[in-house]
């Protein structure tokens, strides 16, 4: 299990390249804001350039916007090969990890404070740290939780959109790749 928002994968078809550009231009709607005040829209909007895309999947709820998902179609003998990559939009993962930065950073001296106690002889409360452990617990699925549903649901969309023969996970993805 991926602890981090970050995903990569490859989904490998029999498509062609011009095919699965086709196909892509068909979902994607170009520009940004361009879906908020249509009632027929499409589900996804970014830029698409060449075998390169980056979009977002436009939610058909009120609330924050799902991941960023960027792409690169290549070639390959048989078809084709789309790598995937799927992250957060920044200021939505910067906020839970500030909380969880700062919940652990409580934690921590928490656990510090109790070790200090018990060297020390007079042992304190320990049930603080179940408190910050449970916070802690909470703000992490409050996290990953929406970026896992979106990101589960735009493969499952990608996948049945290319046709997709195998789906490969290419393991982490490097966050910091992912923000420059």
């Amino acid at each position: 299990m991926n602890l981090l928002p970050y995903e990569h994968l490859k989904i490998s078809t029999r498509l062609s390249t011009n095919e699965v550009c086709e196909k892509l231009s068909g979902v994607v709607e170009l520009g940004r804001n361009a879906v908020w005040f249509k009632l027929n829209h499409k589900p996804y909007q970014g830029k698409l350039a060449d075998t390169h895309f980056e979009v977002v999947r436009v939610p058909h709820y009120r609330g924050p916007r799902g991941p960023i998902i960027k792409g690169d179609i290549q070639p390959e003998m048989s078809g084709s090969s789309i790598y995937i990559t799927i992250h957060p939009i920044g200021i939505f993962a910067a906020i839970p990890v500030l909380m969880l930065g700062l919940v652990g950073y409580l934690l921590l001296s928490a656990i510090g404070s109790l070790i200090s106690s018990a060297i020390q002889g007079n042992m304190k409360d320990p049930s603080i740290l179940i408190g910050l452990v449970i916070m802690f617990a909470i703000i992490y699925v409050f996290l990953i939780g929406p970026f896992k549903f979106e990101s589960r649901t735009s493969k499952e969309f990608f996948c049945e959109l290319f046709q997709a023969e195998a789906v490969e996970e290419l393991g982490k993805a490097n966050p910091f790749w992912a923000a420059g």
